[in-house]
């Protein structure tokens, strides 16, 4: 288990040229008001027997940022193949993501998901803000359907899509640091 507690600076979530990719197995929990910095190309996957916990609240939300504020700064938090309840992220304002360093055309975000040939990974977000992104800023990639994927509150890709709207949980698509390709992408 991995915990960040809030400190008075951010973490620093680093890489190699040669391995941008750091894959979470066990627990990764972010307590309330923490900060969290994304090194060039970084990006984190939850695999199947992992969790990605991130819990703010809106006095404390959690901070996932570029070190820096450019679009697609750092890579993306990919959720692959994880069915833990645990896979939670509320108030967090996640931004300067979404390059999609592997170039898989399905993980062009800063929250995706990946769903294998065996199973739907699982995924709660609510009150969360995303901007700044190179591409999308959640790429729910053939898992908008299932019972698994909650978005506020809602399943379903035009439902998740527009839950995220109604709530301005991301710029409007003619905002100065809207996303260059939208906000979010659902396949079912």
């Amino acid at each position: 288990l991995v915990v960040f507690n809030k400190i008075s600076v951010p973490y620093v979530l680093d890489n190699t040229p040669s391995n941008p990719l750091k894959k979470i197995v066990a627990g990764f929990e972010i307590k309330p008001g923490t900060v969290i910095e994304m090194s060039p190309n970084f990006m984190l996957e939850v695999q199947s027997s992992g969790y990605f916990k991130a819990q703010g609240t809106a006095a404390e939300p959690i901070i996932i940022r570029g070190i820096e504020p450019v679009k697609g700064y750092w890579d993306k938090i990919r959720f692959k193949a994880t069915p833990s309840a645990s896979n939670i992220m509320q108030y967090c304002i996640i931004s300067d993501g979404g390059n999609y360093y592997d170039n898989a055309w399905f993980d062009k975000a800063m929250v995706t998901t990946r769903k294998d040939l065996s199973s739907t990974p699982r995924l709660q977000i609510t009150d969360c803000t995303f901007k700044n992104s190179l591409n999308y800023a959640i790429d729910l990639y053939q898992c908008a359907a299932s019972g698994a994927m909650l978005v506020n509150g809602q399943e379903g890709a035009l439902a998740i899509k527009a839950a995220l709207e109604s709530a301005n949980q991301f710029p409007s698509p003619l905002a100065a640091d809207a996303n260059n390709a939208g906000n979010v992408r659902t396949t079912e």
